[in-house]
């Protein structure tokens, strides 16, 4: 969400894809976050918006992360959705089992995003999420896995002024509430909310409970 240089037109939603993912399928991949967030800067300059209202979920909240510590200027205010500032040894376990068969462990990643109904049901967020992983390159959807395993900015999180969301998903088994609560207690300037009866792909299947909070943030 970014305000435009010049006078006040209002708000509006921006969305990229991160690279290796989506339209970006075919870009070179990150080495880092810091690739990540300098792509992020590389979007603001090219819509000519000084600094935005920045929101990310798992793997694009950490690069948030990074984008808000190395970039501070152009970050307002941030959310961080179902996500964590810590290393995660259970995403480097399923990078080193799709390196090894070269598939995609899809009942394991559809356990880790939804309800266990939801995955029985076939849920129309499911299925999306299934094509979106039988179509992903293996290398991006390896390197990213190996990005969160090692992610740790946990000790950095201080040095974020700005105002910070934190929107944890109550069944979450990857940054779970209580990880997500250490965060917020990390952050000077942090409010946690926690969705019930959610798990880690909260924003796709609980779209509008999640811009509830966004917009309780923003007013």
């Amino acid at each position: 969400m970014g305000r435009p240089r010049g006078p006040a037109s209002g708000r509006r939603a921006i969305a990229y894809d991160l690279r290796g993912h989506g339209a970006a399928a075919d870009a070179a991949l990150p080495g880092t976050y810091d690739d990540l967030a300098r792509d992020a800067v590389a979007v603001l300059d090219a819509l000519a918006i000084d600094d935005a209202d920045v929101v990310g979920h798992s793997y694009g909240g950490q690069a948030a992360q990074v984008l808000a510590l190395d970039h501070p200027a152009r970050v307002r205010s941030l959310a961080l959705v179902c996500t964590r500032a810590s290393p995660s040894p259970l995403l480097g376990a399923a990078a080193d089992a799709l390196e090894r068969s070269g598939v995609p462990d899809m009942a394991g990643t559809l356990a880790r995003w939804f309800s266990p109904p939801a995955v029985a049901a076939d849920a129309g967020a499911v299925r999306y999420a299934r094509a979106c992983v039988a179509a992903a390159r293996r290398a991006a959807w390896a390197g990213a896995l190996r990005l969160c395993e090692g992610f740790d900015v946990l000790d950095r999180l201080g040095s974020i002024g700005v105002p910070t969301l934190l929107v944890a998903a109550e069944h979450d088994t990857v940054s779970t509430p209580e990880v997500m609560a250490d965060m917020a207690a990390r952050l000077p300037r942090a409010g946690l909310r926690v969705l019930r009866a959610a798990w880690h792909m909260a924003p796709v299947e609980h779209p509008e409970r999640l811009l509830a909070a966004l917009d309780e943030r923003r007013g």
